[in-house]
């Protein structure tokens, strides 16, 4: 039995490798947030920085691939096994990546990448020949082998100036082949009611960073509950549930960019950018777990930040709505007004003006949201 109602043992099958995908990148999610909350405190390890996008980038393609083993996954339980090892070390590079974030001693942090590098570059050692052993993408074998030249050369020489260089090199890689994804797009997206698509494919795993990204807004408001009631902001909350509703927003509006989603890898990496970046967003409005100090220092200290990234945000969409040939762009003379907003806000201090402002910006969203209601 390959189908009970609707719902395919590939679906089933894939689902799971998706809740594991999930928390592997939430650890990376956690990780970047946890530095960028402490940037003042932490002297950024520019090198961490770099391999741990990269790496992140490569789930990402890993996870584009892996729809071309969907088929297989459910034929029997060896295929279903073959494809957990990637996870399990793209788990470790993120774990060891990461491993002392909490540390009190701030200057260690400083040089996690080099302290740890044979277990980061052993890890991806181990990935690459992995891939390059059970692939089933034979084109990919040149990469392949630049991955283990690299990884060769990173494991041989703690010199800063090679490590930069292979991580330029790798930088270059990962863009290489997102391109020539984009150059030969591959065309398994065309919807089949009666199979697993490749959108719903994609879509799984950016709704698994949507969910990250709303976990992180829950246990903010959580730690709000929990704190003194003189330490509470109110122009901070109601920044956060405009945040908040802001992403639903988005949630809905980006439906009609699933039929594009597929479409090439970059497509999907881009698609993935938007809840990353209202995940930076979140991360610059709440006060981490062990901290303690009142709201509103915290929302003043960080708000050219905050709506920098607002007025980020606001651009990608203009950007995103062409790239993904949306037929109504009436909505970006709405983000157009929010990126003047954004930017003007990012250099006022005056608390007052922020009141103003978060009211003035849930009365664009409700017309936005009532505008869409009324054309749907």
């Amino acid at each position: 039995m390959d189908e009970i109602y609707g719902f395919s043992k590939i679906e089933y099958l894939v689902t799971f490798h998706s809740i594991i995908f999930g928390y592997i990148a939430s650890v990376f999610l956690d990780g970047w947030g946890y530095l960028l909350r402490r940037r003042k405190l932490v002297k950024m390890d520019r090198y961490l920085l770099t391999f741990t996008y990269v790496i992140f980038i490569l789930m990402l393609i890993h996870w584009w691939h892996l729809y071309d083993r969907a088929e297989s996954i459910g034929q029997n339980l060896g295929n279903f096994l073959t494809v957990l090892p990637y996870s399990l070390l793209f788990y470790f590079v993120g774990t060891i990546s990461f491993a002392r974030i909490d540390s009190s001693d701030y200057k260690k942090l400083s040089n996690v990448y080099f302290d740890n590098r044979l277990k980061l570059y052993g890890c991806l050692l181990l990935f690459i020949s992995y891939d390059f052993a059970v692939t089933i993408h034979l084109e990919n074998h040149l990469f392949q082998v630049l991955g283990l030249l690299l990884c060769a050369g990173a494991l041989a020489t703690p010199d800063r100036r090679v490590h930069q260089l292979l991580l330029t090199l790798s930088m270059i890689s990962v863009v290489v082949i997102i391109f020539r994804n984009l150059l030969n797009p591959n065309h398994h997206f065309i919807y089949d009611a009666s199979k697993y698509s490749k959108v719903e494919h994609l879509t799984i795993f950016i709704s698994m960073i949507y969910g990250y990204v709303i976990t992180v807004f829950f246990v903010g408001w959580s730690k709000m509950l929990k704190t003194r009631k003189n330490d509470l902001s109110l122009t901070q909350f109601l920044w956060s549930v405009f945040a908040f509703f802001f992403l639903i927003d988005i949630w809905w509006g980006s439906w009609s960019r699933n039929s594009h989603v597929a479409s090439s890898m970059l497509h999907f990496l881009l698609s993935v950018g938007t809840p990353l970046l209202i995940f930076v967003i979140c991360i610059l409005l709440f006060p981490g777990k062990e901290e303690r100090r009142d709201y509103l220092s915290h929302f003043l200290e960080n708000k050219s930040k905050i709506f920098s990234a607002f007025a980020l945000l606001f651009l990608t969409q203009i950007i995103l709505s062409f790239f993904f040939l949306e037929d109504d762009q009436s909505e970006n003379y709405m983000r157009l007004v929010g990126i003047v907003l954004a930017l003007i806000s990012a250099r006022i201090i005056n608390v007052t003006y922020h009141r103003i402002l978060v009211s003035v910006a849930f009365l664009l969203l409700c017309w936005n949201l009532y505008r869409q209601f009324v054309i749907h």
